[in-house]
């Protein structure tokens, strides 16, 4: 299964994170996984969502969190942009949305405008933005 899981800040990701729990359980059943930093999608002309992937450059079979902490913190990653519609599954894990944070600034959050895109492409979204932006009272 294919599989990226959007995250914050690369260098800001703690091995406590259960993010890279997520990404090294994947990587270790044999998946390929991938992280996304919310601030690096984009979109081409025709609406198609692209965003800048990364994952440790590690050739083993297995990957624990400590590694994957190494590697963002020293840059030793595998880098390709993507179509993340090419994706089974995307895990949305930053926030999307703040307390203090207007409703027009929650409706334009990248993380959340990208989530929604790739629902439509028919990515199986897990944190699906419009049940954050409920539950966090934007809509």
């Amino acid at each position: 299964m294919k599989i990226v899981i959007v995250i914050g800040w690369l260098k800001a990701q703690r091995e406590t994170n259960t993010s890279l729990w997520l990404f090294a359980e994947a990587w270790n059943r044999g998946h390929e996984v991938w992280l996304l930093d919310y601030l690096n999608y984009g979109a081409w002309p025709d609406g198609t969502v692209v965003g800048r992937c990364v994952r440790p450059r590690h050739k083993g079979a297995t990957i624990g969190r400590a590694e994957v902490v190494r590697a963002l913190r020293s840059e030793d990653l595998d880098e390709a942009p993507q179509v993340l519609s090419d994706f089974d599954v995307a895990f949305l894990r930053n926030n999307p949305y703040e307390r203090n944070s207007s409703w027009s600034e929650r409706v334009a959050n990248p993380s959340a405008m990208f989530g929604r895109a790739m629902e439509r492409a028919g990515v199986l979204v897990i944190n699906r933005p419009t049940s954050l932006a409920k539950y966090d009272g934007a809509l």
